[in-house]
This record gives structure tokens, C-alpha cells and sequence, in this order.
């Protein structure tokens, strides 16, 4: 009798097991599901954010338009939450900091400035592109952390792609496209500077979803009592509406949650790694929207850029 107990009991676990490692595996699946999901998406948005911004600048719209149109939208959805919302350990000069610096008014308005004298596909390296390479140094000047070879090495030939993009293809885009690239880096700076100290300080997705949006609405406000350059009045509706639906609820929204969900999901590494995606991505995406095709330079370029990318995010942690 007793065996006879025993032998159930041990079948019984034996199911339990097996019941246990299905639900794990199918966990584990839907994990992949979603992590996947949201780097297209993520990938997605920020290709369209520099092809769709870049169309927007060569139509009817200013740099200020945009930045307008990007901002007051999440400004208003996320002003109801700014109190519940609000980062309260940090100090206000560090939360006026991250402010200003993440993907906000200076990131966005020389990113757009850029657009306007450079194609696309400089945007997919030099503002893409550069920003591991410069959250690399600011993490190295502020907090001593240090680099290995492959590193480096990765840095070297993110540099190299650039080169091949801003000076052996300069009769192709124009003698002033030095100046988009100029802008490119300034943006990629102000943000590298946004996520070092961002992470340093525990900033969440959700608080970091009103402490861009609603300061950066409210400062716009003197921006456009200055008398900026702007012209929203002369624009057509069907581009008004649909700057304000994707820079808002693209970059500003569905971005920041695609990328809380990729860290979840897949992990801090896979999730630094997707970003070499987006400077071809975006470059593609240019050919049927702007009918800007890559040179060889361009093509060579965004290559050497990927590679680097690489090196400098994937195999970050194996030096």
C-alpha cells in the first residue's frame, strides 16, 4: 500500500515538473515575443523620426515647428500625472538638468536644424551613431569607467564611417552638410549627457515621460514670445497633424515605453546593440519617402558604422 502511495506521489511531481518547465518555457517564449516586438518598433519610430522630420523641414515646417508640434501634445496628455509622476529624489537642479538635456527642446531643434542642410542617412551616423561613442566618454570623464580593446576599437570605426560620410562624399550632399553634421553631434551630445546621468540617478520610464514633456512645453512658451522664426500659419494641415501625431506620440511616447519593454525583455545588452540598426534602417526608409539613394561613400560608411556599433554595445562587456 505504501509503495503504491509512493509511486503516485512521485508521479504526481513528476507532472508537477513538467507542467512547471511549460509554463517557464512558454514564458520565456512570450518574453521573446514582446522583447522582439518592441525593438521593431523601436527601431521603427526612430528610423521615421529621422526621415519624417527631415521631410517636414524640406516641406513647409521650421526646426521650432516641430519642436512645437512634438511638445505640446505629451505636454498636455502628461500634465494631469506631472505631480504623481515626479522624480522627488532627485534635486531640482538635477531634474532641470535632465530636463533640458534628454530628447527635449536642444536635442530635438539641432536635430532638426541638421535635417535641414544634411540627408537622412548623415543623420543615422551622426546622430544615431554617435551617441554610444559619446556616452562612452562622459562616462569615462565623470565616472572613471574604463574601456577595453574591442572597445576601441569600436569607437575607431564609428569615427571612420563618419569620415567616409562627411568627407569623401561631399560633392554628392552639398557643400553645406558639414553644418547638419555639426548639429547631428550636438544632439547626439545633449542626449548622451541625458542618459549617463539618467541612469546614474534612477530616473524611471514613467517619470521620465513627464520630466520631458511637461518642463520642455512650458519653456516653449517664451521661445515663441522671442519671435523665433516659425511658420505654422503658411503650412498645410495634413502635415500639421501629422508632425504633431508621430513626433509626439512616436519619439515622445511609444519610443520610451518600446525601450523600457527591450530592457525587460531582452536585455540591457541586446537592447544597446539593436541601436547599430537604425542608421541603415533610416537610410532605406529615405529612398521611397525622400527619394534620397546612398552613394557608394554613404553605403561603405553606414557599413563601417554598423561594425563598429558593434563592438562598441554588443561585446562592450567582454573587454
Amino acid at each position: 500500500m505504501r509503495l503504491f502511495k509512493r509511486g503516485n506521489h512521485s508521479i504526481c511531481e513528476r507532472k508537477f515538473h513538467k507542467k512547471e518547465e511549460a509554463l517557464a518555457e512558454v514564458t520565456e517564449k512570450r518574453k521573446l515575443v514582446i522583447g522582439i516586438v518592441s525593438s521593431l518598433v523601436m527601431i521603427a519610430i526612430w528610423s521615421g523620426f529621422t526621415v519624417f522630420s527631415r521631410l517636414g523641414v524640406k516641406t513647409d515646417l521650421t526646426p521650432l515647428d516641430l519642436v512645437t508640434l512634438r511638445f505640446v501634445l505629451v505636454g498636455v496628455i502628461f500634465t494631469p500625472v506631472a505631480y504623481h509622476w515626479w522624480p522627488r529624489h532627485l534635486t531640482f537642479f538635477k531634474a532641470m538638468l535632465l530636463a533640458a538635456t534628454g530628447p527635449a527642446i536642444i536635442y530635438c531643434f539641432f536635430a532638426y536644424q541638421g535635417l535641414s542642410y544634411a540627408p537622412a542617412a548623415y543623420a543615422g551616423v551622426f546622430l544615431n551613431s554617435m551617441m554610444p561613442i559619446f556616452a562612452v566618454i562622459l562616462g569615462f570623464a565623470f565616472f572613471g569607467e574604463r574601456l577595453g580593446p574591442r572597445a576601441l576599437t569600436g569607437v575607431g570605426l564609428v569615427l571612420l564611417g563618419g569620415l567616409f560620410l562627411g568627407f569623401f562624399d561631399v560633392d554628392s550632399v552639398g557643400e553645406d552638410a558639414w553644418i547638419g553634421a555639426l548639429c547631428f553631434m550636438v544632439s547626439s551630445g545633449v542626449l548622451s549627457t541625458y542618459v549617463v546621468f539618467a541612469r546614474r540617478w534612477g530616473l524611471s520610464p514613467k517619470e521620465a515621460l513627464v520630466i520631458i514633456s511637461v518642463p520642455n512645453m512650458i519653456w516653449l512658451v517664451p521661445m515663441w514670445l522671442s519671435g523665433l522664426p516659425t511658420n505654422m500659419a503658411d503650412a498645410a494641415w495634413g502635415s500639421i497633424i501629422f508632425q504633431m501625431l508621430f513626433q509626439g506620440l512616436g519619439p515622445g511616447l511609444a519610443a520610451v515605453i518600446a525601450y523600457a519593454l527591450m530592457i525587460e525583455y531582452l536585455g540591457a545588452t541586446p537592447t544597446a546593440a539593436l541601436s547599430a540598426c537604425v542608421p541603415s534602417t533610416a537610410t532605406l526608409l529615405a529612398i521611397p519617402v525622400l527619394g534620397e539613394w546612398p552613394s557608394m561613400y554613404q553605403w561603405l560608411g553606414i557599413a563601417i558604422v554598423s561594425v563598429g556599433l558593434v563592438f562598441v554595445l554588443l561585446l562592450r562587456r567582454k573587454t
